[in-house]
């Protein structure tokens, strides 16, 4: 394909790419340059050792580059489309390098997947029968073309991460909040917001702790495992399926959730929190309830403006009749109140487990079928509050020691409760430390905000 400079010129995301990849227009800057009747590639010298694979695909047109660019085409590209306009005979046709072949691959699967016809129901003579027809059709075909939005998002975030890590993860300590910005717009672009919130997080743990860098490593690290296993979406079952759309964002509206059958209990209102939100203007609010006679826990999250007051107030401390309804996952725990009576009663005590190390074996298992668990509920009795080491512990029957996060005065509070006798608690377990929502003594029930 035959572009011209000014072209060219209009891919570029701003007048600073088109002047820096005017200075990479130049052969002697590319060891390696060749094309096909599809494509043009390259690799580039850059500061690092290994020099940046650059590709440019006509169909579409659609760009490449290993480089950590956060908004492509990057000057690589530019540089390479203007090289093939002013001298094409610098390339060589010849069969596509490994790295470039994948790519063209995963593209003509792409978009083979995205334009294949979608299954609809039978189409009757009866009209109603033929337009719910057509609109399964469509939203199917809408589906299928976000998945495959998506997992290009992913794959430009997959480089990102690559070139990130051979940095080095002291390279990360004072970047500007904009450099991580670009790369979670980039994934919004994508439709993958869950992506997107996950990576505006990142600095919030940078500094934050002396075990900083093994913070941000496992936050890398379950980027990466998203990023591989949703390429290979299809070859899940459907409960893992539902894991991996509703980490990077695609959840099943909540017409649908409501639509099934739910389960009827009496809830325990256990603990709710407010948590802060990647959006400034939203605020989360996660409530957890416990089936009394089910045993199930359940996570209930609302959304509401910043100014804005929550549609439905839960009474910590309280047990309601009602039936909620789960989302899917290997691991159900997010759920939706489908109906809901009058609170009917106090909770008098909490019902946990005993041994620690119990605890720890459904954790292990719940991580094992979903580890993108981001909160896990903990409910333990028989334990003892002590402070050691001026930090807040839980010692169960077995004398293992359970790590607290401490907030104000609950310390304290948890000490008055327990008066040294083994009492009940329950909060999230974030995987190295408890966070404390409510416990209980004899009849007695404290909330912790």
């Amino acid at each position: 394909m035959n572009w011209t400079i000014e072209q060219i010129t209009s891919f570029a995301p701003d007048t600073g790419t088109v002047n820096r990849g005017k200075k990479l227009a130049i052969a002697k800057k590319w060891p390696m340059l060749g094309k096909s009747d599809r494509a043009i590639w390259g690799e580039c010298k850059g500061s690092g050792a290994n020099p940046y694979q650059t590709g440019v695909d006509f169909h579409g047109p659609a760009f490449r580059c290993s480089c950590p660019v956060r908004k492509p085409p990057c000057k690589h590209v530019i540089g390479l489309m203007m090289l093939h306009a002013n001298q094409e005979d610098a390339f060589s046709n010849t069969t596509p390098p490994g790295w470039m072949g994948e790519w063209l691959t995963k593209r003509d699967a792409r978009l083979a997947k995205a334009a294949a016809p979608v299954a609809t129901k039978p189409i009757t003579e009866n009209e109603e029968d033929v337009e719910e027809a057509k609109k399964e059709a469509a939203k199917l075909k809408r589906y299928h073309k976000r998945i495959a939005n998506m997992k290009a998002g992913m794959e430009d975030l997959e480089v990102w991460l690559n070139d990130l890590l051979r940095q080095g993860l002291a390279s990360l300590d004072g970047q500007p909040y904009s450099f991580w910005e670009d790369i979670a717009k980039r994934m919004v672009d994508a439709q993958s917001l869950g992506l997107a919130n996950m990576i505006k997080e990142i600095p919030l743990l940078l500094n934050s702790n002396l075990n900083w860098a093994d913070n941000v490593l496992n936050r890398l690290g379950e980027l990466y495992l998203v990023i591989k296993a949703f390429q290979q979406l299809e070859k899940f079952d459907e409960p893992t399926q539902e894991n991996l759309k509703a980490i990077a964002g695609l959840n099943t509206k909540k017409a649908d959730i409501l639509a099934q059958e739910g389960i009827k209990d009496d809830w325990m209102i256990l603990g709710q929190r407010e948590n802060s939100t990647t959006n400034e203007n939203i605020r989360l609010r996660k409530t957890w309830l416990w089936g009394i006679n089910s045993g199930k826990p359940a996570l209930i999250l609302d959304f509401t403006q910043f100014s804005g007051a929550f549609e439905v107030h839960y009474n910590v401390g309280t047990i309601f009749k009602g039936e909620l309804v789960y989302y899917p996952g290997t691991v159900p725990l997010r759920a939706i109140v489908k109906k809901q009576y009058p609170a009917n009663a106090h909770i008098q005590e909490i019902r946990g487990v005993a041994n620690f190390d119990n605890f720890l074996t459904y954790y292990a298992q719940s991580i094992s079928a979903n580890p993108w668990i981001m909160e896990y509920p903990c409910p333990l009795s028989q334990v003892i509050p002590i402070f050691k080491n001026e930090k807040i512990w839980l010692i169960d029957e077995h004398k293992n020691t359970i790590p607290v996060i401490d907030k104000g005065l609950m310390g304290w509070q948890l000490i008055a409760l327990s008066g040294g006798e083994p009492i009940s608690v329950f909060g999230e377990w974030t995987g190295e430390e408890l966070m404390l929502l409510s416990a209980s003594n004899n009849g007695r029930f404290m909330r912790f905000e």
